[in-house]
């Protein structure tokens, strides 16, 4: 017995004739055209049929995106402003960036079947730990212009609204000022330049600056310091695994952009930001945050510890996709931190045992928040979409 093969079009193009009479049937109306007409004003519709071509085969779709593609002008990219070409491991653009068990993934809101992803977050969290030198770090943000952004709102809501300049040390990329220029207007916050003094929320230091630069700015960082300013660095997570942790550098955020571990363009992204914070910051994090805890049944358990807005309620899957390319760094940047950990100064590295380290010590940036327990309220921490 033989059965007619479904057409390529029919395949893709919305409902067959048996779907929309099911459904017709379950909502109780009688056409797709009286459901349009209850549902769409008639003051908008057109009224015309729409000037479509004929459906064509799967060989002359192909052939059309082909020929479309081919119009596509493959140039070099000297634009830089923090976006690098990478090399992309095949292992990692196989099984993450072209599998979509991980690609397609929804938010683990359930924890107890999301483990797999939820250790690759947490072990990112650890990767960001281990290069910052900072105890806590969440698990990931959008990019490094929001992140600077979500770091600027860390320091107002730590100064309590009480300062409301910014200053900088170091130029920082274009689309960041922007975007830091945008968050701050409607807030009231005046961007001063290089000026710092008791009402200084915060002191960026671009590490580098947007021309390549790393400038020293020990000077700025000492005066913000001591006029109770917070340090926010805007690191180049590649040139951590050679340079001074900001932390020793006096930091008590950091942030900076994930793509050099092997993230692609992606015509702009988003490619996932790092956000790490000193001890008494955490409460303060925006973002995701998974912890590591031990249950009942003894082993350790992956829960997520700490969570804002965009946790409780659904967000698009398009906001997910930082998440993913987050993974998809750690992957790549875990043995960036091996290669380059003999040339990091002795003590930096934590996120793997040293000669000499205790077996059960783990990196502060899980063990901590695994162990706090107390409720999270909306206002407490915060960051874009939150409703603040």
């Amino acid at each position: 017995m033989t059965t007619a093969l479904t057409p390529f079009s029919a395949r893709h193009i919305g409902p067959g004739v048996n779907d929309v009479r099911a459904m017709l049937a379950v909502i109780g109306v009688p056409s797709v055209e009286t459901l349009i007409s209850q549902a769409v004003p008639q003051s908008i519709r057109l009224d015309l049929p729409l000037t479509l071509p004929a459906p064509g085969s799967e060989a002359e779709a192909l052939a059309e995106l082909s020929a479309t593609m081919a119009k596509n002008t493959v140039l070099k990219s000297f634009i830089g402003a923090g976006y690098h070409g990478v090399h992309v491991p095949p292992v990692i653009q196989r099984n993450l960036f072209e599998n979509p068990a991980w690609y397609t993934a929804y938010t683990p809101y359930q924890a107890e079947i999301s483990q797999g992803r939820l250790e690759m977050l947490f072990n990112f969290q650890t990767l960001v730990t281990e290069l910052t030198g900072l105890p806590v770090a969440s698990a990931s943000l959008l990019d490094e212009a929001t992140a600077v952004a979500e770091a600027v709102g860390i320091a107002l809501r730590h100064h309590r609204d009480k300062r409301t300049k910014v200053a900088f040390a170091g130029t920082p990329h274009p689309q960041t000022l922007d975007v830091v220029r945008t968050r701050a207007e409607p807030l009231g916050i005046e961007i001063d330049g290089e000026t710092i003094d008791d009402n200084t929320a915060a002191l960026l230091v671009s590490c580098p600056d947007t021309f390549g630069v790393y400038g020293d700015h020990k000077a700025a960082i000492d005066k913000a310091r001591a006029t109770g300013a917070l340090v926010v660095f805007i690191a180049d997570p590649l040139g951590l695994t050679l340079t001074d942790a900001p932390a020793k550098l006096g930091a008590d955020i950091a942030v900076g952009p994930m793509q050099r571990f092997g993230v692609p363009m992606g015509f702009g992204g988003p490619h996932a930001a790092y956000c790490a914070v000193s001890d008494r910051l955490t409460r303060l994090m925006p973002g995701r945050l998974v912890g590591q805890s031990t249950d009942s049944k003894g082993p350790a358990r992956l829960p997520p510890g700490l969570a804002d807005a965009r946790t409780t309620y659904p967000p698009r899957q398009g906001d997910l996709q930082y998440l993913h390319r987050a993974g998809a760094a750690r992957q790549y940047g875990d043995g960036l931190c091996h290669l380059a950990r003999p040339r990091r100064a002795a003590g930096d590295c934590r996120a793997h045992p040293r000669p000499g380290q205790p077996p059960g010590e783990r990196p502060r940036g899980g063990r901590r928040v695994g162990a706090r327990r107390q409720p999270f309220r909306h206002g407490d921490g915060g960051g874009e979409g939150q409703g603040r």
